[in-house]
């Protein structure tokens, strides 16, 4: 009696442990098949990702280094185009002017001071700056907004074309042409640019320039940082 009733009690704890294990093994199969490759679940993480890498793109860094002349010489226009060979120009991290305490909230204090001159009544009007950018995958970018610092008025051309302009007079400037009003600090201004960069801008190596001129020959101060962005956020 005692030997049926511990084997009655064996027969039930196996059935008990078969049932468990059986429940356990189906949660894991389901699991690993939500996981695998190919499976439903993978392929909604994968777009997830995709989504994801193609969301606030720096294009164009703050910070990034730009070659620059600071030399109050006329440059003409062949300086904006992406042939144009700057190597001979300094070289420095943005942002860039003078004096070294002027800041943005944004982008900071000034990184690389460049020269006004020997006079500092009689400043350059105008100083130069060029970078390059290497694009991929542009068909996918939906959106592409810049953001400057500037003091006091700038045009910036993109492989030779101008795309924005900012407190500057309308018409072709040189050299020395003064800019439209004067900024007491550095203006910090967003501007979305993917209407002015279609067609403009393309696969591969990019050439950016832009000009810096100042409102007046004994101006305190000059400063010069961009950043470029693609789909910043909600914009896909």
């Amino acid at each position: 009696m005692h030997k049926r009733g511990k084997a009655k009690r064996f027969a039930i704890l196996m059935t008990v442990l078969v049932a468990f294990a059986a429940s356990f093994s189906g949660s894991s199969t389901q699991a690993d098949a939500g996981f695998s490759l190919g499976g439903t679940s993978a392929e909604v993480h994968d777009q997830s990702l995709t989504r994801s890498e193609l969301t606030n793109i720096q294009l164009l860094h703050p910070n990034s280094t730009w070659r620059y002349l600071d030399n109050g010489s006329n440059q003409g226009t062949a300086w904006r185009t992406t042939e144009f060979n700057d190597s001979a120009w300094s070289g420095g991290m943005a942002p860039l002017g003078y004096p070294v305490f002027k800041t943005t909230s944004l982008f900071g204090g000034i990184r690389k001071t460049i020269s006004y001159g020997a006079n500092s009544s009689m400043k350059h009007r105008t100083s130069y700056f060029r970078t390059a950018i290497n694009v991929s995958d542009l068909a996918d970018y939906t959106q592409i907004i810049g953001t400057f610092g500037m003091d006091d008025g700038v045009i910036l051309y993109v492989n030779g074309q101008e795309v924005y302009r900012y407190n500057m007079p309308e018409g072709e400037a040189n050299d020395q042409t003064l800019s439209s009003a004067t900024v007491e600090d550095p203006a910090t201004e967003t501007a979305d640019l993917t209407q002015a960069l279609k067609g403009v801008l393309h696969e591969g190596v990019n050439s950016f320039a832009a000009e810096v001129h100042q409102r007046s020959d004994n101006s305190s101060d000059l400063y010069w940082e961009m950043q470029l962005i693609a789909n910043p956020a909600g914009s896909i």
